[in-house]
């Protein structure tokens, strides 16, 4: 299969979400929102109702100097409806541009995306912590949340954006390399409460040697239990589930895979390298354990493409790197000997050695 032909299978599948400009300006409605709320509950615009230098801020507020906190200022200043004026080394309310409410952020945003508040409620309670040098890591959010965290987070990985992009995923690929991956070892990384898991191994029908990875445990001890109902749900009339096409749940993190080299045929991710510390080493340790021969696929959204927005959501996080540009990840495979091909703004990719042979068919 061409080039072409498989770009233009990707994209028909993203398609179904409407224009990157549409779903990004949804997800830049909602996670400012949830920004500056949260910074008007700290008394944040309250302050500033008169101009304030830098240091003043920081000390009133308790804030650290970093480079989060700089990067969440220039994001205020630089947002097209900027509620904050810098002036002469100041900062200062702009009277002319009011918070929004939510009413007026639900209204002007797709309903199919509105499943992204539970995740941003849950995630902006970072930002205080962040600015003040006591943040949180992404996993032990979901431990001091609750399990309130953990279901809000699998609601919205069930949201039909995520399936589309495995859609896509599997659409990028060649006939061939599908047909090749029945019956291979499998990596799954950030598996979550199982959905994507499930999803997977519909795709290869069941013939497949799934290893599903999380660093969260509560995620993987609910993807163990409802791995069963999840499939009837999905798919009644799914393939047998059998000790030997049984996929196993791990608890691992990305940038220490608990595996020996040359371990898994394959490996698949999506939308997880964002929350990690460091993307370069990830992509550096799941080339190590995946064959030479083998193949790599998902989808990554990166820099252009996501809102600055979600970016300080991210970053949050403690060790959460947040976005990075599309030529690094690029990059970041050729340093190991792989070609990473990409498409649409969803990032959809696809990596393979360099003159990576033909799979048989």
């Amino acid at each position: 299969m061409s080039s072409v032909v498989r770009r233009l299978r990707a994209w028909w599948h993203v398609l179904e979400l409407g224009s990157a400009r549409h779903l990004g300006a949804n997800f830049d409605e909602i996670f400012r929102y949830h920004i500056l709320q949260t910074l008007s509950d700290e008394g944040f615009f309250d302050y500033l109702a008169e101009p304030r230098n830098y240091g003043q801020i920081l000390a009133h507020f308790g804030y650290t100097d970093s480079d989060y906190a700089r990067d969440l200022f220039d994001v205020l200043v630089n947002d097209q409806r900027n509620v904050l004026i810098e002036e002469d080394s100041r900062y200062r309310l702009n009277p002319a541009q009011p918070l929004p409410t939510l009413e007026e952020v639900s209204a002007r945003t797709d309903k199919r995306y509105q499943g992204f508040n539970h995740m941003a409620v849950d995630m902006v309670r970072n930002i205080p912590r962040r600015l003040r040098g006591q943040p949180v890591e992404f996993t032990e959010g979901f431990e001091a949340e609750g399990r309130e965290m953990l279901k809000n987070f699998d609601k919205l990985l069930s949201l039909r954006l995520y399936t589309v992009s495995r859609n896509a995923a599997f659409a990028f690929l060649e006939r061939r390399e599908r047909a090749w991956l029945r019956g291979k070892t499998l990596l799954e990384l950030g598996c979550g409460a199982g959905r994507e898991t499930v999803e997977l191994w519909l795709h290869l029908g069941g013939d497949v040697r799934m290893t599903a990875i999380d660093p969260v445990a509560a995620m993987l001890e609910r993807a163990n239990q409802r791995l069963p109902a999840l499939l009837d749900e999905i798919d009644p009339d799914h393939p047998p589930l059998t000790d030997a096409n049984r996929p196993v749940f791990k608890e691992a993190s990305a940038a220490r895979l608990p595996f020996d080299d040359d371990r898994f045929d394959a490996a698949f991710y999506a939308y997880i390298l964002h929350y990690t510390p460091d993307p370069r080493r990830v992509v550096r340790e799941i080339v190590r354990v995946v064959k030479p021969d083998g193949l790599i696929f998902g989808v990554q959204i990166m820099k252009p493409y996501w809102s600055p927005h979600v970016d300080m959501v991210i970053r949050s996080n403690e060790n959460s790197h947040g976005f990075f540009w599309r030529e690094e990840h690029r990059q970041w495979y050729a340093e190991n000997g792989f070609d990473c091909e990409t498409v649409t703004p969803l990032g959809v990719f696809r990596a393979c050695k360099q003159e990576r042979p033909q799979p048989a068919a």
